[in-house]
Order: structure tokens, then sequence, then C-alpha cells
């Protein structure tokens, strides 16, 4: 069985303003994740992961108060590291996911669960 990764983000399951766009797209990803994975039944797993703020050269810009009150609006008071994505997908890849189809891990630290804005 072979596994298929898609990229998409937290930005698939809750909005954040000016980036419309980008919602769609990422929200099209994972209805694609879905569909694919019903007609390929058992034949091929599909799964996305939808990272948050993960902390990657993309953040080497950022004003360190803008991180604080990002992490600060995760549960887990904290941002991401590749390593935590990287996970993830170790896992989806896994036999230990050899159940798990169709799905959009959000590893975004709790963020989507969170209404703090």
């Amino acid at each position: 069985m072979t596994l298929r990764r898609r990229p998409s983000s937290v930005h698939a399951a809750i909005g954040f303003k000016g980036s419309p766009a980008y919602a769609a797209a990422t929200g099209g990803i994972d209805a694609l994740v879905r569909q694919l994975a019903v007609e390929y039944g058992g034949r091929i797993r599909f799964n996305s992961v939808l990272p948050g703020a993960v902390v990657t050269s993309l953040w080497a810009e950022v004003p360190e108060e803008y991180k604080v009150q990002t992490a600060a609006r995760t549960p887990v008071g904290r941002l991401g590291v590749p390593e935590d994505v990287a996970a993830a997908v170790a896992f989806l890849a896994s036999d230990d996911a050899s159940l798990v189809t169709g799905q959009n891990l959000l590893v975004d630290c709790g963020r989507s669960i969170n209404s703090q804005e």
C-alpha cells in the first residue's frame, strides 16, 4: 500500500483575515484527500497534514513579539518546529496508521480549537 501526502494548512480548518484564496486552496486539498481515499479504497491511503505556526526559515524576519502572541493563542502555549510535523508524517507513513485514510491531521498546537483571535 502506498501513502500519498499532499500539503495543506490549518487555514483549511479555521479562517484568518486576509487569506481567502489560501484558505480555499487548502480546503480544496482536504476535500481532494477524502475523495481520493474513497476512489482508491484499500489500495492507496491518502492523508494530509495541516500544520499551524511552525518555526521555519519563513519566521526568521517575524518580530519576537508576534511569535510570543501567536504561541499564546495555542492551548499548548508554543509554536511548532519542523520535527513536530515530521513526527506526524512519520506516523501516517507507518504501519501503525494502516487504517488511517482520508484524514486531515491538524498539527497546530491546538490553534484550531482555540477561539482566541
